[in-house]
């Protein structure tokens, strides 16, 4: 199973538009993970129709009715969704302690468009960054990111993509 993890578009308020390349992967994934602020209806509108299964949580810049936290479990591993400005600008502490009280084993969020895996306390904790490279809160731009997530069995495997 292939599954694209993306967020923090802002279009077209910081971004003019979805990267051709997130749209192509999003056609050929499995699953379609985003962690929010699309900011415009038409953005979130056109991602969910590009994907075969699509999940989606509220950013703090959209005005669209989705959720704030999404939760499931995949290949017996339980997995969150948030967009993260909970956190802050990327708390990690607060990310552990939320992750273990709901005793997950990941932890996907954005917020911070700063694209990062880390792991602790065996928690996974993925950050796609910025779809369309929008500057941050912090006026700081990463790129172009986004997460791609194989899992075969039970080997999980994160590629980091520039878009």
């Amino acid at each position: 199973m292939n599954i694209l993890i993306a967020g923090d578009f802002h279009i077209p308020e910081r971004a003019k538009e979805i990267p051709k390349k997130l749209k192509e992967l999003a056609k050929e994934v499995e699953l379609f993970l985003c962690t929010g602020d699309f900011t415009g209806k038409e953005v979130f509108e056109e991602l969910k129709n590009l994907a075969k299964i699509f999940v989606a949580v509220r950013g703090n810049c959209d005005f669209l009715d989705l959720p704030s936290y999404a939760e499931f479990c995949l290949s017996g591993r339980k997995i969150g969704l948030i967009h993260g400005d909970i956190f802050g600008r990327g708390n990690k502490e607060k990310m552990l302690e939320f992750a273990k009280e709901k005793r997950l084993d990941i932890l996907i969020s954005g917020h911070t468009h700063k694209p990062e895996v880390w792991e602790k306390e065996g928690i996974l904790f993925l950050n796609p960054g910025s779809a369309t490279s929008a500057l941050s809160g912090n006026l700081e731009a990463f790129g172009k990111t986004a997460i791609l997530l194989k899992i075969k069995g039970k080997e999980w495997k994160i590629e980091k993509i520039t878009l």
